[in-house]
């Protein structure tokens, strides 16, 4: 697992993260004088206690299992999380245009692996981390009456990227990408979980 120290005691906030060997020990090097909060973090686990220390001295972290998937879920890479956003079919593409006899995908979106390059690579990904919770989560405090569609839409309308946002959209059809994106944080909010784990589990081997 991940052992975690941070302090705000510098110029800037600043951590530092480590990996524990097969029996658990950790040594965090080059930690600038300071007090620090120091916890442990892995897949599997949900955040162990904060203690706070400084430079020096041991400190023994219990680990805590996470009580449930949903739970341990909040810890997996944002990847895991993305990868539940539906695909569009093979059956879509190449696109037959977004008029009355077209199936709503641009012409110009001739199979899905352009789709996904669009997605990924040269599209959202280029600038967001999609799937980490500020992503995979549609706050409406300010407005509660927004369906989660007019949520996407505030979303990508807002911030210095929103021009790049709304290309990347235009790209892949606006209304088609942002009721998949509503889709996608529907499920979540419902409770739906990625359908891996990031945990690798050690095969046993046996001697005759």
């Amino acid at each position: 697992m991940w052992v975690i120290a941070e302090t705000t005691d510098l110029p800037t906030k600043m951590n530092k993260t480590v990996v524990t060997d097969d029996q658990g020990r950790y040594v965090i090097p080059d930690l600038p004088k300071a007090n620090y909060i120091v916890w442990a973090r892995g897949y599997g686990l949900i955040d162990s206690a904060k203690t706070t220390s400084e430079p020096g001295k041991i400190v023994n972290i219990t680990a805590v299992p996470a009580p449930n998937q949903a739970a341990a879920a909040e810890l997996y890479p944002a990847i895991y999380w993305f990868s539940m956003l539906k695909i569009p079919g093979k059956e879509m593409f190449p696109g037959t245009g977004t008029g009355a006899s077209g199936n709503g995908m641009p012409t110009t979106m001739k199979s899905q692996l352009q789709w996904a390059d669009q997605v990924k690579t040269n599209g959202c990904y280029a600038c967001h981390q999609l799937g980490n919770r500020a992503t995979r989560v549609i706050r409406r405090n300010s407005a509660p009456s927004r369906t989660p569609v007019e949520a996407w839409e505030r979303r990508v309308q807002s911030g210095q990227a929103m021009v790049q946002m709304a290309a990347a959209l235009g790209r892949q059809e606006p209304k088609l990408s942002i009721a998949n994106l509503a889709n996608w944080t529907d499920r979540i909010a419902a409770g739906e979980l990625p359908l891996r784990s990031p945990i690798v589990r050690r095969a046993s081997s046996a001697t005759s």
